[in-house]
Formats: structure tokens, C-alpha cells, sequence
């Protein structure tokens, strides 16, 4: 299926290529809003993603396996799945199709389901930030985020008069699994005019300045606490810091009201993501990543948030080794369970090289590993346990290979592979990758030879 849906994805995609990239983000939320209302279309999507998403088993190593280790191995995958989560732990399980039940997210997970005489199941599930994934490519904040309103008022009657504010809320998360929300600010915000979306095939980058639109963390908590019975069982929810605010009161008040209102309407996702880089805003994203910035937001969004949920930050690239030190010292004595590396990188556009908007994609990647590398290195210097999430041109098996990280986000492959590209990537990966029966994730990929990367 997975290989089937691409080559017809690449038959398609020049048709919708020759749509502008406006064009083509717009009719897409529009069919994202018609699904999401059929729970029908959501089955079949839940379907498709079961069948895309089921691991293979590994590929066998040159030498022959030792017997003895091959057992404990097959004993530790026949029960990993039954294993209960700690508070940080989100719910998330493997059904024995391989995906989840979407459409049931509040029912109990299925026991451990008996192998096959000779068969070594596989999984792909990680635990990282705090949180057991199904699998460890995450779509990233920016997709599913919502329509923009002028006002909170505006926002809330638009959710009492039961319109779709955030397409693809439930539909992206049938199909592709894991989803950030967001990202989500305290107000309302309509965003830029004009032309603020860009792709660049040679290179598989996306550019945009979009600039934040989302209908505002009050409304969008509304809007889920509504839907509740469908919201996925494992998933994120991205908050940033409002644009334009520089008074730091001000700045911890609103991260703490709009976290608040999920956590008060009972919203609370697997994991939240305060997210201190905001490229495509009137903020310079490098001003709101300074030590006493971070360190006042980061403490009162976990004040807010308690146990009920880890909280994870996301961060630019292109910053100083020190001050990526500095973050992650910070992230480590608030509590923040994960660094994710990184935003868009503020690019000139196409149109007008006086304005900057964020780059993603493949002419990101190279910011991104460079981010991640300064991270890693920090993180095994002080040996901190905070985990590195990679996000930034995560276009296929070897790319994400290249990181070194459990999990990683992505978005433009989505533009360049199709919906499944989150599962072709994850096949590529192990393909290009040695399995170590270790069972610790953290390197128990790696690549047959340095000279690949």
C-alpha cells in the first residue's frame, strides 16, 4: 500500500502543483472539513493508516542470530505492548492490526496479542519527552491549527454555532496518527495578508509567514471540548507566545491563561509544546529564547500544567552554542521533558527579499542538524536525560537517520510525498538502518556505514 500510494501521489502531484501553494493549502482544508464531519471518512482513513503504519519485521542481519538472545528478544516484544504508562505516559497502544482505534479513543488497550510460530512481532513505539509514541515520526504544529478570527468573541460564537474552526482535527489525526495541534496563542490572530505560502520543489522546501493565524487558545479548547469523543488518543497541543508582547508579566500571565483553558475544559493532550520561536511574526523569534524568558515561561506553563502532562519547548535554529546551552539548562532545572529542534529558519521570499518568512523543508535541514548537534552535545556533556526531537527537512528514511534522535516532526514532506509520507519515511528508516535487538531505541538504529550519511 505504502509504495502504491506514492507513485500515485506523484501522478497527482503535478495537477496540484499547478495550483499556487494558497490555492492548494485552501482547498485542502476545505476537504480536511468535509471529512472530519463523516464518520464514515474517518473509519476509512483510520483503515488506510492501520495498513500504512504496521511495522514490518526488521531485516535480518548478514551473520545468523544467536539463539538465546533471539528469545529474550522475541519474549521482550511479545509484551512490551502490555506495559501500563506512568502519569507522563500518554495512553497510546498498538492494535493487533498494527494502528489505533480513532474512533474509539477512551476504550481500554487490547492485552498483548500471541505471535505467530516463528514470528517476531514488530513496533515501532518510543518513549520520548515522556510520552510512549505509536511510532516516532509526529506531524508538526502548523498544519492543523485553525482558521484565524479577528476577535475571541468572533471565535467563541463561531464554535457555539458548531462550525469546524480547526479542519483536519479529526481527519489528519485518523490518517497520519500523531498530530501537534496549534500552534495556538492567548488572543485570536488572523495572521498576514496577502501571498504567505511558497514551495520550492527543486530543493522539497516550503517557505510561509503566516503569521500565527489560529482562532486563540480559548476558543480552540472550546472547540475540542465539544468534539472530545473524537479527539485521537495520542496528541499534542502547541502553545506560543503572543507577538508584540516584550512586558514579561504580561507574556507569563497569557502563556498561563491560554494553557489554563485546556486544562480547565479537561483538554489535556499527551503532551504540551510552548513554543518560544515564532519566525513568521513582527518578533525577532531569537528575543523571546533568552534565559530569563524561557525560564519564567517554561515555570508557568508547568505551574498551570501540574502532572497531567509533560511539557516539551521548541526552539529556532541558527542560535549560538551558548545560548542552546543555556536553554537546555533551563528546560532542565523547569522540568521540560523535550527540546524540539527546530522552528523555520526566516528566509527573504521569492516576492519581496525585504520580507522574511520561515523556511522548511529540505533547505532547512542543514540548520536543524547543526541545532541538534549543539543540543546532543550539551545534553551528553552535563548528561542531561531532557530528550532531542528533530524537526527541519525530515523528507525520508535517511534524513531522519541522520539526526540521531528518537523521534522527529515533519511537514513538508506531506506537500512532496503525500499523507503517508510520515510511514514511508519510517519503512525507509529501518531499511537504511541496522536493527540492534538491544530494545533501547536511542541508537538501536544505526547506519550500516558512516559513509551513507
Amino acid at each position: 500500500m505504502l509504495y502504491t500510494s506514492e507513485i500515485l501521489y506523484n501522478a497527482i502531484k503535478p495537477l496540484l502543483f499547478r495550483l499556487t501553494p494558497m490555492q492548494a493549502h485552501a482547498l485542502i482544508l476545505r476537504l480536511l472539513a468535509l471529512a472530519d464531519r463523516s464518520t464514515v471518512v474517518c473509519w476509512m482513513l483510520a483503515w488506510v493508516y492501520r495498513q500504512a503504519f504496521t511495522p514490518h519485521p526488521p531485516i535480518p542481519s548478514a551473520s545468523p542470530p544467536d539463539p538465546l538472545s533471539q528469545k529474550k528478544e522475541r519474549g521482550r516484544q511479545l509484551h512490551i505492548r502490555g506495559k501500563v504508562g506512568t502519569p507522563f505516559m500518554a495512553s497510546a497502544h498498538i492494535t493487533s492490526s498494527g494502528g489505533r482505534d480513532l474512533l474509539h479513543p477512551h476504550e481500554t488497550p487490547p492485552q498483548p496479542t500471541q505471535a505467530r510460530r516463528g514470528e517476531v512481532q514488530s513496533t515501532r513505539s518510543v518513549t520520548v519527552g515522556g510520552v510512549t509514541l505509536d511510532h516516532p515520526l509526529i506531524l508538526a504544529a502548523g498544519f492543523v491549527k485553525g482558521h484565524g478570527f479577528a476577535s475571541e468573541l468572533e471565535a467563541l460564537i463561531a464554535v457555539e454555532r458548531g462550525e469546524n474552526i480547526i479542519p483536519g482535527w479529526r481527519s489528519m489525526s485518523a490518517l497520519v496518527g500523531l498530530v501537534e495541534f496549534g500552534s495556538f496563542t492567548r488572543y485570536p490572530r488572523v495572521g498576514n495578508s496577502g501571498v504567505v505560502i511558497w514551495r520550492d520543489p527543486a530543493s522539497q522546501s516550503t517557505q510561509n509567514r503566516v503569521g500565527l493565524k489560529n482562532p486563540g487558545a480559548q476558543a480552540a479548547a472550546a472547540f475540542l471540548a465539544r468534539n472530545r469523543r473524537h479527539l485521537p488518543r495520542t496528541y499534542g497541543i502547541n502553545i506560543a507566545v503572543s507577538p508584540g508582547v516584550n512586558d514579561l508579566d504580561q507574556g507569563e500571565r497569557e502563556i498561563r491563561e491560554a494553557v489554563g483553558f485546556f486544562v480547565d475544559m479537561n483538554i489535556v493532550p499527551s503532551w504540551f509544546t510552548l513554543n518560544l520561536s515564532c519566525p513568521n511574526t513582527e518578533d525577532d523569534p531569537g528575543a523571546n529564547q533568552t534565559e530569563e524568558q524561557a525560564r519564567r515561561f517554561c515555570a508557568a506553563a508547568l505551574d498551570v500544567i501540574g502532572q497531567r502532562a509533560p511539557l516539551w519547548i521548541k526552539l529556532s535554529p541558527e542560535l549560538a552554542p551558548e545560548q542552546y546551552a543555556a536553554l537546555m539548562r533551563v528546560a532542565v532545572e523547569t522540568g521540560v521533558k523535550a527540546i524540539i529542534a527546530t522552528n523555520t529558519l526566516a528566509q527573504p521570499t521569492p516576492d519581496d527579499p525585504k520580507i522574511s518568512a520561515g523556511m522548511a523543508g529540505g533547505r532547512l535541514h542543514a540548520s536543524a542538524s547543526k541545532s541538534v548537534t549543539h543540543l546532543l552535545q550539551t545534553k551528553r556533556l552535563e548528561r542531561y536525560t531532557i530528550d532531542v526531537i528533530a524537526c527541519g527537512g525530515i523528507m525520508s528514511g535517511q534524513t531522519f537517520a541522520a539526526f540521531d534522535t528518537p523521534a522527529g516532526q515533519y511537514w513538508s514532506a506531506l506537500i512532496y510525498r503525500g499523507a503517508l509520507a510520515a510511514a514511508l519515511i519510517e519503512e525507509e528508516y529501518e531499511q537504511f538502518c541496522r536493527v540492534d535487538t538491544s530494545g533501547n531505541r536511542r541508537g538501536w538504529f544505526q547506519p550500516e556505514k558512516a559513509d551513507d550519511l
